[in-house]
């Protein structure tokens, strides 16, 4: 096959001779079959005719420069990219400072513990820090925050842990850890427990916050409210007995309108003493220094004897209570504490329910040993307002419907429970409909937690 490379070339006083030897002196020199020159008006037309070689020189030539291209293109690309992997990572570290800068100032740390990929886990530096470990290669265990925890808090801790990675969503508990140079810290853990479909643990991860100062203050106002409420107890006595005497003609016999005033301030003295029985039995629960007399007793007749003391304000405003108890063996706890939890439920319940309402308490055991005690206190009373649910058992906190139907109140009532049902190793839990009633469940163990230790605890 003949290919021909046509060449076309103008020209001003050229004859056709000299463009035949020029022609023919390029036919010698590039080793093409032959050469023909013509003149038309001053322009000439030349034909280089190549030999069946000449398309494989210029695949050839395509393929090496498409390869230079791809070439340049995979440097300067990689190039590029090494250059922005660069700039992301440098990103990352000062991200990463900054993180355990705010850590440090803010005293939390942060932790992973993924068990189905170890090489996931994490720990912050402060979290090392919070635990009073050393940094290390590899996360540690469980086992080991656990074995760096308080003494005397290690085994809660340890049951907290449990059963975190038992059931799925948040968690939160706290405990003591020792500093290397032999300082105590308060801590506080707050995370998420993630669950494989066979129920096992995936992850959990989270935050531990050092809460030292915080215990320290509330200690401190704790320590504040019980002897503000000690000095107050004896004026406000005072002023009760003062009102009985007066009541009872030691001044002589009082007019209507005196005795009026005289109840009036009676009243309003025994609500200032049932507030400041209250501040001090949640001050001693706080500072433990509530002095625990563990005994066994029936906690069947301890509720009947709470019910029969608010008889009477359930008939005054016409509302039934019900006690449906099964057969409950006795208790081991401390019997005033174990008090306090049903007055406070039960008044609860007949305060705040409407005339015509009703009361129930249940009682039955529970567990797969029955080793607990179930309680049952429901109303068809008020409610609470869903979005104050969260706040039900904080300190001082009183629902706003509670609040417009009942203006006096400490709101300490149900946080003394709550702190009373976790110290004795039980739970408590309620569900509510505003304007409808509400119900709570308690259990409590049949011998309670730390009774043998309070006893033989400081007591003021």
């Amino acid at each position: 096959m003949l290919h021909v490379f046509h060449v076309r070339i103008i020209h001003r006083g050229f004859s056709s001779q000299s463009l035949t030897r020029s022609a023919d002196w390029y036919n010698g020199n590039v080793n093409t079959l032959g050469t023909e020159g013509t003149a038309v008006m001053g322009t000439t037309s030349v034909f280089f005719n190549f030999g069946p070689s000449f398309p494989l020189f210029l695949f050839a030539a395509i393929i090496l420069i498409a390869v230079g291209i791809g070439a340049y293109v995979v440097v300067t690309t990689r190039a590029r990219v090494e250059k922005r992997a660069a700039f992301l990572l440098g990103e990352i570290d000062a991200v990463t400072a900054k993180l355990n800068e705010a850590e440090r100032i803010g005293k939390f740390g942060s932790f992973t513990w993924n068990f189905e990929h170890v090489t996931m886990s994490f720990w912050s530096e402060e979290m090392y820090v919070l635990s009073g470990l050393v940094p290390r290669k590899s996360v540690p265990s469980i086992d080991t925050l656990i074995a760096a925890i308080h003494e005397d808090d290690r085994e809660g801790a340890r049951v907290a842990w449990e059963d975190a990675q038992k059931k799925p969503g948040a968690f939160s508990f706290g405990y003591r850890t020792r500093a290397p140079n032999g300082e105590i810290r308060h801590v506080r853990i707050d995370g998420v427990a993630t669950l494989r479909a066979d129920k096992r643990p995936y992850s959990v991860q989270g935050v531990v916050h050092d809460v030292t100062r915080e215990v320290e203050v509330d200690t401190a106002k704790s320590e504040f409210v019980s002897l503000a409420s000690h000095q107050l107890k004896t004026p406000l006595t005072a002023v009760r007995w003062h009102c009985e005497g007066l009541l009872a003609g030691a001044a002589g016999p009082l007019m209507p309108d005196q005795t009026k005033y005289v109840l009036a301030i009676q009243e309003a003295n025994q609500r200032m003493i049932t507030m400041v029985n209250d501040l001090l039995n949640v001050s001693r629960i706080e500072l433990n220094t509530f002095s625990q007399k563990p005994e066994e007793f029936d906690l069947r007749a301890l509720a009947e004897s709470v019910i029969a003391e608010q008889a009477p304000v359930a008939q005054e405003k016409r509302v039934s209570i019900q006690f449906s108890p099964s057969d409950v063996p006795h208790i081991v706890a401390d019997k005033t504490m174990a008090r306090m939890i049903f007055q406070n439920l039960i008044s609860n319940a007949v305060k705040y329910t409407g005339s015509g309402g009703s009361v129930v308490c249940e009682m039955g055991t529970a567990g797969a040993r029955q080793e607990s005690v179930f309680v049952r206190v429901a109303d068809t009373g008020i409610g609470i307002p869903k979005g104050e649910q969260g706040r039900v058992f904080e300190k001082l906190h009183r629902a706003s419907n509670a609040e417009a139907l009942v203006p006096d109140g400490t709101g300490l009532g149900l946080y003394v429970v709550k702190m009373i049902v976790e110290h004795a190793g039980g739970g408590i839990t309620f569900e509510s409909t505003e304007g409808k009633g509400t119900t709570f469940y308690v259990s409590l163990p049949l011998h309670w937690k730390n009774t043998e230790e309070s006893t033989s605890s400081r007591g003021t």
